[in-house]
């Protein structure tokens, strides 16, 4: 991982000592969710659906850390390191993992099993499907996306299907990966006709970024042309969850998953009655380098 990253969070952490450096952070998140698996019958692991980590720093170091994570080096290196560690687990069953950073005295990294994960889904403006909304499946990491229920090949199937009609939408339009509380998307047949559009206007093509992926967060549109008028938009958003809170007979919406601008972090949500999660001991970092 970048060395400059390294520096940035050392400083965030301790000021300047070297006694917490990038990689320890991608260390203790690893052993948090490593930490989390269990054993099923014939010995099958199994490990949660989806975790928060917790990252605590003091309050004038959270904007370093916050971007440091944004960083998508950060999650490429806990992938391989998860890989590494659950030889066992494909890829597919690693949870998803939402982070968030809060300021405190004592530094520290906790990962909580999420027991309601955080659902996703696209509002579709404009084409067959105008009004509609498809929602993003909380099962799944890799998704395919295009025009009808055919991705391409012989047997593969398109997971969102934005039109069935409208043929300026490829079959293979793109490929998404749920990352948590957003996802990231690389266009294929689509190509430059797939824009990311940011709530402040800035507009990016995956296709001409180094790795041909881009972010997209609650908040955030895909533009899918026919490189002239024709246009279908898809928005996504957060959906609010149906939570029972203790006292009442009527389920409420819980309305404070959105995230805040800008929406890098899933906020934390105050309720009345918390959802139940399973929470582990806090990882203290130690002192020097690993």
């Amino acid at each position: 991982m970048a060395s400059n990253w390294s520096d940035f969070l050392a400083r965030a952490f301790t000021g300047g000592a070297d006694e917490l450096t990038a990689d320890n952070l991608v260390r203790l998140v690893v052993e948090g969710i490593v930490n989390m698996r269990t054993r099923g019958r014939k010995g099958v692991t199994h490990l949660p659906t989806e975790v928060e980590v917790v990252v605590t720093v003091n309050s004038g170091s959270i904007g370093v850390v916050r971007r440091f994570i944004e960083d998508s080096s950060f999650e490429e290196e806990i992938c391989q390191r998860l890989l590494n560690r659950l030889l066992d687990v494909p890829q597919s069953a690693h949870p998803l993992r939402l982070y968030k950073v809060a300021a405190g005295e004592r530094n520290s990294v906790e990962v909580h099993e999420v027991s309601q994960p955080l659902e996703l889904a696209f509002e579709i403006r404009g084409g067959q499907f105008d009004g509609q909304e498809i929602s993003v499946p909380t099962s799944q990491r890799d998704l395919r996306m295009g025009r009808g229920p055919h991705h391409g090949g012989d047997h593969d199937q398109n997971d969102l299907i934005v039109t069935e009609q409208d043929t300026f939408v490829s079959r293979r339009a793109a490929r998404i990966r749920r990352l948590g509380g957003h996802i990231r998307i690389r266009a294929l047949d689509q190509g430059d006709e797939l824009v990311v559009v940011k709530p402040n206007g800035e507009r990016v093509r995956p296709n001409r970024t180094i790795e041909s992926w881009a972010p997209v967060r609650p908040g955030d549109r895909i533009e899918l042309t026919d490189g002239s008028d024709a246009k279908i938009t898809l928005v996504l958003k957060s959906v609010s969850r149906r939570i029972q809170v203790e006292g009442d007979d009527e389920e409420e919406d819980d309305t404070a998953v959105t995230p805040p601008e800008p929406p890098i972090f899933r906020a934390s949500v105050e309720l009345d009655a918390e959802p139940t999660r399973r929470t582990f001991p806090t990882l203290v970092p130690p002192s020097g380098d690993v």
